[in-house]
C-alpha cells in the first residue's frame, strides 16, 4: 500500500542513448518533462549488458531498486519510489527479466509503455503457453500504455488486457531545444528525408524505388536518410550501395538536438515502414514543420499523407504532388500534450489508494 506520495519520485526503466533511437530519446525527454514539473526522476537502463561489468552494474541497480521498494528504513538506498515506469520495444526482450521484475514489484505502482509495432506480430505468432505468460507479466502493471490503437486492440484481444487498464498515448514529448537551422530558400532543391534502423521493416527499398521513379521524371530534389545503431548485415550493405548509386546521402546516429536541427531543414519527411508503432520521428518532423508522408501499416495522425504499405508507385505519386506544391516552412507545433497525459496516468494510480494485486500463480 502506498502511503507517502507527497513528494513523488518516478523511476524510468528503459534505454538511454547511445544508440539514438525513438525509445531512448523519448525516455530522456520524458525525464526532462517530469523534472520541469518539479518531480524527482531517475533512469535505470536495462539495455547496456554487453560486458560482464555491465551485467553486474545492471544486477546491482535492480538490487538497489528492490531495497528502495521493500526496506525503506535503510538510509543508504534513498527515498522510496512512488511510480515505476517501464519502457520496452516489444515482448521478446522483456521476457528475459520481466518475471523477476514482476516478483519484486508486487504491490507497487507500475506503468508499462510498449513502443514497437512489432509486438502485434509477436503476439499473433505466440503459442498458448507463451501468450499466457506474457499476459501474466503485463497484467502486473496498473496501467499499460500503448502508442497506437492497433497495439491496444492486440493487447486486449491477444493477451486479455482489460481496456480500462490501458491508455493510448503517442510516445512523443516535444523537444525543449529550438532548432537553429531552417528550410532552404524556394530556389533550392527540396529535401526529402527518412530515418530509422537499417532493417527491412523500415521500408527503405520502397523509398528508394520511389526515388528511382521520380528521377526518371526529372524531379529535382535531395534525399537524406538518417540511420542509427550498428549496421553489420547484408540488408544494410545493400541499402548503402543503392543510396550511393542514387545520390542519396546517409547520416549515422545524429544526437537528438542535431536531429531536430536536421528536421528543421527538411521539406518532406517519409515513413515508409512495413510495420510500425507510433513513430516518434514522424511526430518530430511534423513538430519541426515538415510535411509528412507515411505508409498506412498502422493508423497515422490526421496530418500525415498516407500511401498503401509497400507500394513504391503510390509513394512516388504522393511525393511528386508535394514536390510540385512547395511551401514555406511552418512554425513549430506546440500542441502536444502527451507528457501531461502520462502524468495523469501516474496521478490516477497514486490516487487509487491500495493496489489490488493479481497474486495468481504464474501460468507457465
Amino acid at each position: 500500500m502506498r502511503t507517502d506520495t507527497t513528494k513523488p519520485e518516478t523511476i524510468l526503466i528503459g534505454p538511454i542513448p547511445p544508440p539514438f533511437g525513438g525509445i531512448s530519446v523519448h525516455v530522456l525527454r520524458l525525464k526532462s518533462f517530469l523534472e520541469s514539473t518539479g518531480e524527482t526522476v531517475s533512469i535505470l537502463d536495462y539495455t547496456k549488458r554487453g560486458t560482464a561489468r555491465e551485467v553486474l552494474r545492471l544486477a546491482f541497480s535492480f538490487v538497489v531498486l528492490f531495497l528502495r521498494l521493500k526496506i525503506k528504513w535503510l538510509p543508504f538506498v534513498g527515498t522510496r519510489p512512488s511510480v515505476i515506469h517501464v519502457h520496452i520495444s516489444a515482448a521478446r526482450r522483456y521476457l528475459i527479466w520481466g518475471f523477476l521484475f514482476r516478483m519484486f514489484t508486487l504491490g507497487e505502482a507500475c506503468v508499462l509503455t510498449v513502443h514497437s509495432g512489432r509486438i502485434v506480430g509477436e503476439i499473433r505468432k505466440m503459442g498458448l503457453t507463451k501468450k499466457s505468460f506474457v499476459s501474466w507479466l503485463f497484467r502486473g502493471f496498473d496501467k499499460v500504455i500503448a502508442v497506437s490503437e492497433e497495439q491496444r486492440d492486440t493487447l486486449k484481444e491477444g493477451l486479455g488486457i482489460p481496456i480500462d487498464r490501458m491508455e493510448v498515448i503517442p510516445a512523443f514529448i516535444p523537444p525543449s531545444e529550438v532548432p537553429t537551422k531552417r528550410r532552404q530558400p524556394s530556389s533550392a532543391p527540396p529535401v526529402i528525408a527518412a530515418c530509422g534502423l537499417l532493417d527491412p521493416v523500415y521500408g527503405y527499398d520502397v523509398l528508394l524505388n520511389a526515388v528511382e521513379l521520380l528521377r526518371e521524371k526529372e524531379f529535382q530534389f535531395k534525399v537524406n536518410i538518417v540511420s542509427y545503431g550498428v549496421d553489420t548485415d547484408r540488408y544494410g550493405g545493400s541499402i548503402k550501395r543503392r543510396c550511393e548509386s542514387l545520390g542519396v546521402h546517409m547520416i549515422n546516429s545524429l544526437p537528438p538536438d542535431e536531429f531536430i536541427n536536421f528536421l528543421s531543414g527538411v521539406d518532406i519527411f517519409v515513413r515508409p515502414s512495413l510495420v510500425d508503432g507510433d513513430a516518434n520521428s514522424l511526430r518530430e518532423a511534423h513538430w519541426a514543420g515538415a510535411r509528412v508522408v507515411a505508409s498506412d501499416c498502422v493508423k497515422r495522425p490526421e496530418w500525415a499523407r498516407l500511401f498503401p504499405t509497400g507500394d513504391a508507385e503510390s509513394l512516388a505519386d504522393c511525393l511528386a504532388e508535394l514536390l510540385a506544391t512547395r511551401r514555406n516552412g511552418a512554425g513549430f507545433d506546440q500542441s502536444g500534450q502527451e507528457g501531461e497525459r502520462v502524468k495523469a496516468v501516474y496521478r490516477e494510480i497514486l490516487s487509487s489508494g491500495a493496489k489490488e494485486v493479481e497474486n495468481q500463480r504464474c501460468p507457465c
